[in-house]
């Protein structure tokens, strides 16, 4: 605070001593006219240097003032830290100041070099930053056996949209692989929207109810649209299914968008068992694969998925030996 002060008085000071000077020479110069001295060049120059002299006094002048220093201490606070420069340009532009800010934190040059990750985050991943994911993800799977011998898995399956730069996910599919259609044969789904703006009070409703038989290897899962929710952030969606399950094939479970937080547990009869493997980095802090039991399996991952990971897992009988050490 000390040293503004000083600051503005040697400002002031030094003002005053340049608009004396200027008063100064455009009267000698007057002078020199008066008594008929014409020495035009000369006389040119001193008269120019005299007026600006008085200008740029008067302008510090001013400058000192709290209220003009204020007013330029504002323009460059908005330039420099709001960043309110950066809206006026376009994306290219925006592009060189992000990689030239990537080289200095990488320290290296050559980072932007043709098939570099870099160039890879950028054409590839980078989109995901302003396109809608999803959040707190959970899925319980329970496998029981029916009378007729089929292993029969209940899914239920939760998540909150989030609304990226358009809105949130325009509409909900249940990818159901025809290739693998003899391991994994759909016989139920229902899916429905149980948080509209995330208000718990809100009543379920049901967008889709839908049953298949077990023996048509053309089952075919159309698309639910969102678009009347497309502004909800935070909607809340429960897909339930029923499907047949065979043994000793592995089920997929791949994420749609980039994902936030994600559980997944399941449970098989006990002469039967599972076996999981996440397809995520399991060095993560945030992730745990915990066998709470030799029949339950759960997945916790306090952390993201981008699409394409998620999990495989296989059901498998038991050997006697594993089921009588059990019991």
């Amino acid at each position: 605070m000390q040293y503004t002060k000083i600051l503005r008085k040697n400002i002031r000071i030094g003002a005053i001593l340049l608009i004396l000077v200027g008063i100064i020479a455009l009267l000698v110069i007057e002078i020199f006219r008066q008594y008929g001295y014409d020495y035009p060049v000369i006389m040119n120059v001193i008269t120019g240097l005299g007026t600006a002299m008085i200008t740029v006094g008067i302008f510090d002048v001013f400058i000192g003032l709290t209220e003009w220093q204020n007013f330029f201490e504002n323009i460059l606070k908005s330039i420099f830290t709001e960043k309110n420069y950066l809206k006026t340009i376009n994306d290219d532009e925006l592009l060189v100041i992000q990689t030239e800010i990537y080289k200095k934190r990488t320290g290296r040059e050559d980072i932007d070099k043709e098939g570099s990750f870099y160039r890879f985050f950028n054409e590839e991943l980078f989109r995901y930053m302003s396109e809608p994911y999803r959040e707190d993800v959970s899925s319980t799977i329970t496998i029981i056996e029916n009378e007729e011998g089929d292993l029969v898995a209940t899914e239920t399956i939760e998540y909150t949209c989030r609304a990226g730069k358009n809105g949130i996910q325009r509409e909900i599919k249940y990818a159901h692989d025809t290739e693998i259609a003899e391991y994994h044969a759909l016989i139920k789904i229902v899916i429905s929207i149980i948080q509209p703006n995330g208000d718990e009070k809100v009543k379920p409703e049901i967008l889709l109810e839908e049953n298949f038989d077990k023996n048509d290897k053309k089952q075919e899962i159309h698309p639910v649209s969102l678009d009347k929710y497309v502004q909800n952030d935070k909607l809340r969606v429960r897909i339930e299914t029923a499907a047949i399950l065979n043994t000793n094939a592995f089920q997929t479970w791949t994420m749609a968008f980039p994902t936030r937080n994600f559980r997944l547990t399941i449970v098989v009869p006990e002469k039967l068992k599972v076996d999981c493997v996440a397809l995520v980095d399991k060095k993560q802090q945030n992730f745990s694969l915990i066998h709470e039991q030799p029949h339950c399996i759960s997945i916790n991952l306090k952390s993201w998925m981008l699409p394409q990971n998620g999990f495989a897992f296989r059901i498998s009988k038991r050997e006697n030996k594993q089921i009588d050490d059990q019991s």
